[in-house]
């Protein structure tokens, strides 16, 4: 079994930069050596700290609109999470596997990159998704009728679901806490679906607790839905009516299609990398960041510096932190650390022609156990929060009857473990999850760690968000987030924010000066 061992600084979420070159000590013919003054280090418009997807968005604009920018990042390759890697005959992705046809910042940044021809929608079949429910996959509902007789749920959580259009949704006061996501939907659609839909989709997205995530913050199109409409099903038709966006780069297909590249999302990011050129440095890391009067200084671990008028940190809100607290805003740092997160255990499986079938379909979840003790409860759930089936989407993820297979799991299991064992034990938990009498032999595996790399947008997360970039506007100017915590963690999301950084910066640097 062949595996493909991603080295620690290729999952490190931070940066820094190589130093510069310093002017060579003139010495004079006298006894007593002169020092001729060092050449001043040249002052740059933007330093980005960071070069995943948001912060080489924000170099790439800043660049295209003629500011003298550079880009760090401390791993050996740009991308962070958005990396693709070939093992063997396999495609393996180390973040994201698809966007849906509807994203639109990914689609135009594409056609400007040049590279949106190279667009690929998944299979039709990717519309099948399966929950593990009752000992076996269960495929979702994909309509009405579907809700009327899936066997997920019981005859008095389907009326309460089917009653949602005629329950009229209020909207809270504005001076009243956002509601949990659990909470919302529970009163939506009834606590029994919403433990089993919505806790399944958290986890797979989220990793993490749909009754400790707030409604507004971490789902804002589903919030927007609900004001719009007055209930979801009055929203989502609502949004269906909508007259159609003009058409985007790419292939013309549904917005609910799935889309990526032949050689997985990394393709996006090593078109920025290219684009930006030299303006990239990997392999770089800051150690620490000071505000002067022309700007900020970013320290590097090799020695030297780096000098720009303004600086974004397109880091985990963590490492963000670390680095706002070395300038001396450690109240501001405390409270960006505290953010919650989560992390993610990653094993990709590559399995040889004939050696697994798999379901059609996209994947599968796991809900949580309080949604799978009301019926099915005996059966032993699979230890992985779900699966996703790479092969069945795209073509060139596996060879033609072979199988590639994404399993997910908490940031705290088989903790201690070897890759090698990791990989036996997700094996086996696919096994048990498709009901097969034996774990299907791997011929190539890749684990993944992303320690605490999945923000958590809990309730009132956007309003912490909002309070601590006010604050760093007034105490530390010309200082930017960008990180997935900002704004979402979809691509996406994480591509707008790094642009509207990239904008804010650009109407800072063209507005007069402040008196």
């Amino acid at each position: 079994m062949r595996e493909a061992r991603p080295s620690p600084a290729a999952l490190r979420l931070y940066a820094s930069p190589v130093p510069p070159a310093r002017a060579a000590r003139a010495r004079s013919s006298v006894a007593t050596p002169l020092k001729t003054p060092a050449t001043p280090e040249p002052l740059l418009d933007v330093l980005v700290v960071g070069a995943g997807l948001s912060g080489l968005t924000a170099a790439f604009e800043l660049s295209e609109r003629g500011a003298d920018v550079v880009a760090l990042d401390a791993a050996p390759t740009a991308g962070g999470v958005a990396t693709s890697r070939r093992v063997g005959d396999y495609l393996f992705e180390a973040g994201p596997n698809t966007v849906p046809a509807s994203a639109r910042e990914l689609r135009e940044l594409a056609g400007r990159l040049g590279i949106a021809s190279r667009l690929v929608a998944a299979d039709p079949s990717a519309r099948t998704r399966y929950l593990w429910f009752g000992g076996r996959l269960v495929p979702l509902p994909g309509g009405p009728l579907g809700l009327l007789t899936t066997p997920l749920l019981s005859a008095g959580a389907k009326l309460r679901v089917a009653s949602e259009p005629l329950r009229r949704w209020r909207a809270p006061e504005a001076d009243v806490t956002e509601p949990s996501l659990g909470g919302l939907l529970d009163e939506r659609i009834g606590v029994e679906a919403s433990n089993l839909f919505a806790g399944a989709f958290v986890r797979g997205v989220y990793a993490g607790d749909h009754r400790q995530l707030g409604a507004r913050s971490a789902f804002p199109r589903l919030w927007s839905m609900l004001l719009d409409g007055g209930g979801l099903v009055r929203g989502a038709r609502r949004a269906a009516a909508a007259p159609r966006p003009p058409s985007a780069p790419g292939p013309d297909v549904p917005a609910s299609r799935l889309l990526s590249f032949p050689e997985g999302l990394g393709e996006l990011a090593t078109a920025l990398a290219d684009r930006l050129g030299a303006r990239l440095r990997t392999g770089c890391r800051v150690d620490g960041i000071t505000r002067e009067p022309s700007g900020w200084r970013a320290t590097l671990s090799g020695g030297g510096s780096l000098r720009a008028r303004a600086l974004v940190l397109a880091l985990g809100a963590r490492a963000a932190a670390a680095l706002i607290a070395r300038a001396g805003l450690g109240e501001l740092a405390e409270r960006l650390a505290a953010l919650p997160t989560r992390g993610i255990r990653l094993v990709h499986l590559g399995f040889a022609p004939g050696t697994l079938t798999l379901p059609p379909g996209f994947g599968y979840l796991v809900p949580p156990p309080e949604a799978l003790l009301r019926r099915g409860g005996s059966a032993a759930a699979p230890a992985a929060l779900g699966a996703l089936f790479p092969s069945n989407l795209f073509r060139g993820r596996a060879l033609a009857g072979g199988a590639a297979v994404t399993c997910f799991f908490a940031e705290d299991w088989a903790r201690g473990s070897s890759p090698e064992q990791r990989a036996a034990l997700a094996r086996r938990d696919l096994a048990h999850a498709l009901r097969l009498p034996a774990a299907p032999e791997a011929e190539a595996f890749w684990c993944v760690d992303w320690p605490g790399a999945i923000p958590q947008y809990a309730v009132e997360h956007g309003v912490r968000i909002a309070g601590l970039e006010t604050e760093l506007a007034e105490r530390a100017p010309r200082l930017h987030l960008a990180g997935s915590y900002t704004a979402g963690l979809a691509v996406n999301q994480v591509l707008a924010r790094g642009r509207a950084v990239a904008a804010q910066i650009q109407g800072a640097a063209s507005a007069p000066p402040t008196p």
